[in-house]
């Protein structure tokens, strides 16, 4: 008799251990407190007890003008504190989680329009003082921006009898990332001596954003590495305030009143972030 008690007794031991493993883990619960409602009004209470904490999803059909506040209390009777509001729930909706009282429920307190619902999750945990289960964030597309202006020889010998001038070429909005700097000399000077041509924001040489370069050779700088400036090296910049953008020439020898048969167009391209 004794061998086939052990035998019983292992053998209730393994079935103890298959329906351990077989059986379910367990799940939450959810209930449903508004449901596809198309007026004001709280749903009934739900009685979460002890539970330590609790979620609840807020939507409506399509797009809605209403608000439907998450409400706490220590009886089904009240009085009700609000933990959490939702205003105009669309068909995604929100979600907000925290500390579960004995009793919750959804209210929609105003309503012009939508078909509202709320369900309500235990959680195992308590998660704390009621915040959005989804960190809110707002995306709003920047504006993007080219500056193009043509330097004329006009422009340029107009700053006379000078070995060095600017040209005032705009002004960058504040907020804004440069992603690209060029200078593109379509006709060279023709007159004797050297001209260089540099494009930035910092005085006085304005060598930030392309550095000095051939104005009497007709190419387009700030293509190539070499070309831009210490501060550009990848062509994005990003400015905190409205910055002025000037154009500063280099004549050698003879002055910029000179200049002869020159031309040259400026591009700026860049991001406003809002």
């Amino acid at each position: 008799m004794k061998p086939n008690r052990i035998r019983l007794a292992a053998l209730a031991v393994a079935l103890i251990v298959i329906v351990s493993l077989v059986a379910p883990t367990a799940t939450a619960t959810t209930w449903t407190n508004r449901n596809a409602v198309i007026t004001t009004g709280a749903g009934i209470p739900l009685a979460f007890g002890t539970v330590p904490g609790a979620q609840v999803h807020v939507y409506s059909a399509s797009t809605s003008s209403a608000t439907v506040v998450v409400q706490g209390a220590m009886a089904s009777a009240g009085p009700w504190i609000t933990l959490a509001t939702v205003t105009n729930p669309t068909s995604t909706g929100e979600a907000y989680r925290g500390t579960a009282f004995p009793f919750l429920r959804a209210n929609v307190t105003a309503r012009s329009s939508g078909t509202l619902s709320a369900v309500f999750m235990d959680l195992p945990t308590d998660p704390g003082p009621w915040t959005s289960s989804i960190a809110n964030a707002t995306s709003t597309a920047p504006l993007f921006g080219v500056i193009k202006y043509a330097i004329t020889n006009a422009a340029v010998a107009a700053l006379g009898a000078n070995l060095t001038g600017d040209i005032a070429i705009g002004t960058l909005p504040a907020n804004s990332r440069v992603t690209s700097t060029y200078v593109d000399v379509t006709a060279a000077d023709t007159s004797a001596n050297a001209l260089t041509v540099s494009l930035g924001t910092v005085g006085t040489g304005y060598v930030d954003w392309i550095v000095a370069s051939d104005g009497k050779a007709v190419a387009l700088y700030g293509d190539a590495t070499a070309e831009r400036g210490a501060t550009n090296l990848d062509g994005a910049l990003f400015y905190k305030t409205a910055t002025p953008i000037n154009s500063h020439f280099v004549k050698t020898t003879t002055n910029l009143s000179t200049v002869t048969a020159f031309a040259a167009t400026v591009y700026v391209t860049y991001q406003t972030l809002p």
